[in-house]
């Protein structure tokens, strides 16, 4: 924390990847797998120690107001969708950590080339940054931080406390991602293992234009989501005496089965959300199996099907998702789909590395075409990147593939 004898605080910086979903959208908060890759995109937090346990960020974003925050368990929180409040979230998870006292807090400046409100994971790579650059400052310097699939576990928890019941892939993905990979996230407990991007595969993701806040307007459609699909497991569980986890009804049953018994026993809506989320698991297995093989088309097959559940059965898409969908499955990708919570954000496409460049500018005139700038909806590539960790202000993460 110091520099030498002479005791002067050293600069540092945490960065922390954003993420893209490709397989796997709305199931991981019931404790099934999804298929992310983290980005070479995403939040840097430049800071250096402070002495009196006080956490004090500003944000190169002109937007965003200056958060000072002292390291305890249960700061107050700020004020509707602020951005301040993914920062407490952060802090009163590292201070959990220790004794009171125990982290010197910061003074930083956080930057970020990920856009907000995406479906990309701007806020939760926000809180990992976080975490990990308070969680540095520990005033003994033999003291051992929790190991990353701890840190995802502390930390999906920890954002709940903006008010969105969100699951753990973002932050999992946040901190396992590792250059040129896919990552299969399991959870309960969370773990991860990967597979490299095949040879010629190339991802390509595309704005909307339109923002979906999970701290504000959207957060209300995602959390009755949710909480759907956690009435139905439980009723279904409890039919058959079995455990109240959806891993539990897939061995016991088949998808039609259940998906019959909801409908009957519940509700058209309520069978719609369990459908989807059966047979969303099944597609991310599905996917998996593809990424192994190097089967391209089987990939982007399992995307579209998740495309047309999400859109179909959930009611997460939005029309001008629907528009960049059908443009990049008619310029040539294999697979296309909203990635993220949904009502707004991005899409995720797949197809061929020499295809790239049409695709894009296929995206690109399909936003201009509706009124939208490339700043308001940027299309871009998306490679797989390292995942989260603190260093030096040499230390450049896309370089060194440290995770």
């Amino acid at each position: 924390m110091t520099d030498g004898g002479a005791g002067r605080l050293r600069p540092r910086i945490a960065r922390a990847p954003g993420r893209v979903n490709l397989v796997g959208e709305h199931i991981d908060y019931h404790d099934l797998p999804v298929l992310p890759m983290a980005l070479a995109r995403g939040i840097t937090i430049t800071f250096t120690p402070r002495e009196d346990g006080i956490v004090r960020l500003r944000n190169r974003h002109p937007g965003f107001e200056p958060v000072e925050v002292a390291v305890t368990s249960q700061p107050e929180r700020g004020s509707e969708g602020s951005w301040g409040n993914y920062v407490r979230a952060a802090v009163a998870t590292v201070a959990g950590l220790a004794d009171e006292g125990a982290f010197a807090g910061l003074d930083g400046m956080v930057e970020s080339d990920l856009a907000r409100a995406a479906g990309l994971s701007s806020s939760s790579a926000l809180v990992v940054a976080v975490a990990l650059a308070a969680a540095s400052t520990h005033r003994d310097p033999g003291w051992s931080p929790p190991s990353a699939e701890r840190w995802a576990a502390l930390l999906a928890s920890g954002e709940r406390y903006v008010g969105t019941a969100g699951g753990g892939m973002d932050q999992a993905a946040s901190l396992g991602g590792r250059h040129g990979e896919v990552l299969r996230i399991d959870f309960d407990p969370v773990r991860w293992q990967t597979r490299r991007l095949p040879t010629g595969w190339a991802v390509v993701v595309a704005h909307s234009g339109v923002r979906a806040e999970k701290s504000g307007s959207a957060r209300a459609a995602y959390n009755a989501l949710r909480h759907r699909g956690e009435r139905a497991r439980d009723h279904l569980a409890d039919r058959l005496g079995l455990a109240s986890d959806y891993r539990a009804l897939r061995r016991a049953a088949t998808r039609a089965e259940w998906v019959g018994i909801a409908r009957a026993e519940l509700d058209a809506d309520t069978a719609a959300v369990v459908d989807h989320i059966l047979g969303e698991a099944d597609r991310v297995e599905t996917a998996w199996a593809a990424l192994a093989r190097g089967n391209r088309i089987a990939f982007g097959d399992a995307m579209n099907a998740s495309h047309a559940s999400l859109a179909g059965r959930c009611g997460v898409s939005h029309p001008r998702l629907e528009v960049l969908v059908s443009c990049a499955r008619a310029a040539g990708a294999d697979g296309a789909r909203l990635t993220g919570a949904g009502f707004g954000g991005c899409i995720v496409a797949l197809t061929r590395e020499d295809a790239v460049p049409e695709l894009i500018a296929a995206l690109e005139a399909a936003n201009r075409a509706a009124g939208f700038s490339g700043e308001e909806a940027p299309v871009f590539r998306a490679r797989p990147g390292a995942g989260a960790a603190v260093g030096s202000p040499e230390w450049n993460p896309d370089e060194t593939g440290a995770g």
